[in-house]
């Protein structure tokens, strides 16, 4: 070490380990994200009864707080370490029951938003490759593109009625 800091080749190694460690974290509630909107968008259930099923109680990845809370620094080395917190504070939220997203937006649309940060940089990064091209094929199936573009139609400032 020169000067006290970790060598280059160490930091990439220790973002690299922290990526893998959160990679199972991260699939197990992308494919819950899955079955919540296939019973939310095709099968039409209500929205407190998928709330019960799949977020009951509140939910954090605990591989970002391990290493949020025991290796600080090395995880603030992670160039999308501000996005894992948000995204972990966001799956928390999911078990509220008076949840309203921006006013208006229930639960569905914050899932579909929370699986489309995973697809952007830098939090695309943290999904595997075999995540990412799930999260992508739910993405892009008929029925959660049009949910999604019929409910941003409808909150869009100055729409007409």
């Amino acid at each position: 070490m020169i000067g006290g800091a970790a060598p280059l080749n160490m930091i990439f190694l220790s973002r690299r380990a922290i990526r893998r460690a959160i990679r199972p974290d991260l699939h197990e509630r992308v494919v819950n994200f899955n079955s919540f909107l296939m019973g939310a968008l095709m099968d039409g259930r209500a929205d407190e009864d998928l709330r019960q099923r799949y977020f009951s109680r509140p939910d954090r990845m605990r591989s970002v707080d391990l290493y949020n809370h025991t290796q600080p620094e090395a995880f603030m080395s992670l160039p999308e370490w501000k996005r894992l917190e948000w995204w972990n504070d966001e799956l928390e939220l999911l078990s509220r029951e008076d949840l309203l997203y921006d006013g208006e937006r229930p639960r569905a649309v914050r899932v579909i938003d929370m699986l489309f940060e995973l697809t952007m940089a830098p939090l695309n990064r943290c999904p595997s490759r075999e995540t990412r091209k799930f999260i992508e094929r739910i993405l892009h199936l008929p029925e959660v593109r049009e949910y999604r573009e019929l409910r941003y139609e409808a909150l869009r400032p100055g729409r007409r009625s």
